[in-house]
């Protein structure tokens, strides 16, 4: 008697598990040319490049690797990640060499001055804010609206229950989760899904669209609310009701964070990580800053217009939008054997500027006794000398 076929469609889906295969029983040699193939594994593997935050392991920080002092909001040594301060205790900030395993940085908070008790306004958060244009994937506000997954590193001397919030500004829509730091002053992994949301489609522009939201501490203002894991109505009110870090109350009291990914689908996969030029070129679509405060370090060539004038051009890595340009520090000219020095912003400062072009200005009464129609080469004067350029959400 002769036997058929054994075809897949007579196995059950359940009848093989994984564990019932010898480990080495299956092997790349055994596994025919077109056997595995990218559409059969697309929906469960997120090819290519996964991550959709720019610098989650903290390794860019044009700002400085260090502040103190800090009392309100702004952003702090590395890039994209944004402290929302409102008089919730004092902070130093710094890029940090401690971090888990596979990563060379974190972003640390520690606290330097307390608050024990914030006021119904006050708030101590973290942000990471998307612009639109780059989420349309998503397919958020239609039937198909994906899920996604955040994954992150958190290290804190405190325990207990973190409130992690996103905010669609686009449609005012809003969703809150929570992780749990289980002990103290340990590395720990966290991952949170993120359902997809069939209302309330992302605008696909450069703006602020989508926002990551980490709350370690606040006032009454984010507290009195009720805690919703379903996408709802954004009120501010929700987006600490279940949070009980209550970090910043102690002189002792730190955070550090790294690792940050969000990837679409349910799963988490490992850290995608980028060499260091990427993720300094993605940067500076939103900040990027000249000179490094080097004395002497060039900049660029200016024509000698007239007396007290010199104007000239430079291009730059194109931008989210046309920049905020400051000018700090001392602008030295140098032409024809002579020197003149300028003050950045008021005397030397950016006359005109697309998001990728600016156009420049030397500006001093008897600045100068340079040549009209010469030029001018211009450098850094001293150590205080920055051009920054600012686009940030």
């Amino acid at each position: 008697m002769g036997l058929d076929r054994l075809g897949s469609s007579a196995i059950a889906d359940d009848a093989v598990a994984a564990a019932d295969i010898a480990d080495g029983s299956i092997s790349t040699a055994k596994l025919a040319n077109d056997a595995v193939t990218t559409a059969k594994v697309a929906d469960t593997v997120n090819l290519g490049r996964r991550n959709l935050v720019i610098n989650g392991a903290m390794n860019v920080a044009q700002r400085g690797t260090s502040v103190t002092g800090v009392t309100g909001t702004g952003y702090y040594t590395v890039d994209r990640f944004s402290t929302d301060l409102t008089t919730l205790a004092t902070w130093s900030i710094s890029q940090s060499t401690d971090a888990p395993e596979g990563f060379a940085y974190s972003l640390l908070h520690d606290c330097t001055t307390a608050d024990a008790s914030p006021a119904a306004g006050d708030t101590f958060r973290l942000s990471y804010r998307f612009e639109g244009q780059d989420l349309q994937h998503l397919q958020k506000g239609t039937s198909s609206a994906k899920s996604c997954i955040l994954s992150f590193w958190i290290k804190s001397n405190k325990t207990g229950t973190g409130q992690f919030n996103i905010r669609d500004i686009d449609n005012n829509r809003g969703i809150n989760k929570t992780y749990t730091i289980d002990a103290a002053d340990t590395w720990e992994k966290k991952t949170i899904l993120i359902e997809g949301d069939t209302t309330g489609t992302i605008s696909n522009d450069n703006g602020s669209s989508f926002w990551l939201l980490w709350v370690f501490n606040s006032g009454t203002d984010n507290t009195s609310g009720t805690f919703n894991d379903a996408w709802h109505a954004f009120d501010w009110t929700d987006v600490n009701a279940a949070g009980t870090l209550d970090i910043g109350a102690s002189t002792s009291d730190y955070v550090k964070i790294t690792g940050v990914q969000l990837e679409v689908g349910d799963t988490a996969t490992p850290f995608e990580h980028r060499t260091y030029g990427e993720e300094l070129a993605l940067c500076q679509r939103y900040y990027q800053t000249y000179l490094s405060g080097e004395t002497n370090a060039s900049f660029c060539v200016l024509q000698v217009w007239s007396a007290n004038n010199s104007y000239g051009g430079i291009t730059f890595p194109t931008m989210r939008t046309i920049p905020t340009h400051v000018f700090s520090g001392e602008y030295a000219l140098l032409s024809g054997g002579s020197v003149a020095t300028y003050t950045g912003g008021s005397e030397f400062y950016s006359n005109k500027s697309t998001n990728n072009t600016v156009e420049l200005r030397a500006d001093k009464s008897g600045g100068h006794s340079f040549t009209v129609g010469g030029a001018a080469w211009v450098r850094a004067n001293n150590t205080s000398t920055y051009w920054t350029l600012d686009a940030e959400l």
